[in-house]
């Protein structure tokens, strides 16, 4: 079996410092479980991209398709890494089914 971990950054500079902090955090995660023999899959979701889809989401109720690809990538992990400021990612996971996330391990970077 292969593990899924998504991280969300929710930086807005480029080059983030966030994206860095969930990329060290995804890089010892999917080295851990190699040591333990399991195969893992990685990937950043970076919220910048996604900060005009949000807003309007909040204003419409309605998220955009990228929207709902990030929602459906966070929702089929295994395992959810968030690496921001709480403002940063408070619309995200408002419009996220709390019990999307409550089956896998989860780790907040800060």
């Amino acid at each position: 079996m292969t593990y899924r971990i998504i991280a969300v950054s929710g930086g807005i500079g480029d080059p983030s410092n966030s994206t860095a902090l969930a990329e060290r955090i995804l890089a010892a995660a999917r080295e851990q479980l190699r040591l333990g023999g399991v195969d893992a899959e990685v990937e950043v979701i970076e919220l910048r991209p996604l900060a005009h889809d949000l807003v309007d989401m909040t204003l419409t109720g309605i998220a955009s398709e990228a929207l709902e690809t990030a929602f459906d990538r966070i929702r089929t992990s295994h395992g959810l890494v968030v690496a921001a400021q709480p403002a940063e990612t408070r619309s995200v996971f408002d419009d996220l089914d709390p019990e999307a996330v409550t089956p896998f391990d989860q780790l907040l970077g800060a």
